[in-house]
């Protein structure tokens, strides 16, 4: 079989895997990972936005395949870039608990946003207000000119 023509298989194998997945057909999702090789972490079209099995099993709101995608492998954490989420967060989204406990057992964690992440590395005051007193000064100074 030719590059191309076994790319084109693993596709149509991908493709199946995810048509399971959205059918929330567990043994067949199974059979395609473990018979097949299909990677539980294979995305589907554009790489910038498409989503994971993951995401679309916690988007369905599928705890038993969910789990089973995590037994095969697949990244609990996953972040779907378009949307910058990843499976905790489509839970938390969701307002679906079962899956936030699930997901949360299995050692889970939501993206933190932008605010908490700017929170982290906010420098300590003292520093802060140096900063800030060298930047008023350095202004100030720029409106000096020579002979001024």
């Amino acid at each position: 079989m030719s590059r191309g023509a076994a790319s084109e298989a693993s596709r149509a194998e991908a493709f199946r895997f995810f048509q399971a997945v959205e059918g929330d057909d567990v043994a067949r999702a199974r059979q395609l990972v473990v018979e097949r090789g299909v990677d539980p972490n294979v995305r589907i079209g554009n790489p910038d936005i498409a989503s994971a099995a993951i995401h679309v099993a916690v988007d369905i709101g599928s705890v038993n395949m969910m789990r089973l995608l995590v037994e095969l492998g697949a990244d609990l954490n996953a972040v779907r870039e378009v949307a910058a989420e990843n499976p905790m967060d489509i839970a938390l989204r969701r307002n679906n608990q079962e899956m936030v406990a699930a997901l949360h057992e299995l050692g889970a964690v939501r993206t933190p946003t932008l605010a908490e992440i700017m929170a982290e590395h906010r420098p300590p005051a003292p520093l802060a207000q140096n900063l800030w007193q060298s930047a008023i000064a350095h202004k100030g100074s720029e409106g000096r000119g020579v002979g001024g």
